[in-house]
């Protein structure tokens, strides 16, 4: 399953970054999809972090918003995807054990005698910094049981997402807005104090 969902997204990369633009996007509206792409690269990805579902479903969150008609089965793909947040970040054998689930702790310890408007909250890949001078951003991969036992839902979920930006947004003008205004809501949340501890709440799920 996952050569096919490769194969899609190299398919859906290969029609929209076709130098004859057969589709007739904007330049931005070409970048708008490469991101996307990315994400969905990331889902299926040994390397997936927190912010990568937490950005998914911040973007499917806009863009039921902006589709009623896609919103029941956007709901199932974030349910989807609210699941596998919790296998591979909040299972508590792997929490008690991870570099990042410590270097939570230490933000959270530094905030009680630190003001926040000194430096701000910390990235993941910060956090981790400070915890330890020689980690990298592999130290808060999870373990690869969880990574394996999520495989198939992760290809699952991305060959729908696909499927929705393919044949819902890409191919359709009138709902391509829907793609700017999640990119939008992403790298506002993206300013915002990082919140490792939970996921955002989508369309009251």
């Amino acid at each position: 399953m996952l050569g096919i969902v490769q194969n899609f997204i190299g398919q859906v990369a290969g029609s929209i970054n076709d130098s004859s633009n057969p589709l007739g996007l904007s330049q931005g509206q070409i970048d708008e999809i490469n991101q996307i792409l990315t994400l969905i690269k990331n889902l299926i990805s040994d390397g997936i972090q927190r912010n990568d579902i937490q950005k998914m479903i911040t973007l499917l969150g806009e863009v039921a918003e902006a589709i009623p008609e896609l919103q029941a089965e956007i709901k199932e793909i974030v349910k989807g995807l609210k699941n596998i947040y919790k296998a591979l970040f909040e299972d508590p054998d792997v929490v008690a054990s991870s570099p990042l689930n410590a270097a939570v702790h230490l933000e959270s310890s530094t905030h009680l005698t630190q003001e926040v408007g000194e430096r701000g909250m910390l990235t993941d890949t910060q956090l981790i910094d400070q915890l330890s001078p020689n980690a990298g951003p592999h130290d808060i991969m999870v373990d690869r049981l969880l990574l394996d036992k999520t495989s198939d839902d992760r290809l699952m979920l991305a060959e729908k997402i696909l499927t929705i930006v393919n044949d819902k947004l890409i191919l359709s003008q009138t709902n391509f807005d829907a793609l700017t205004k999640g990119l939008s809501a992403i790298q506002n949340r993206s300013r915002l104090a990082n919140d490792t501890s939970r996921i955002p709440p989508v369309m009251g799920g």
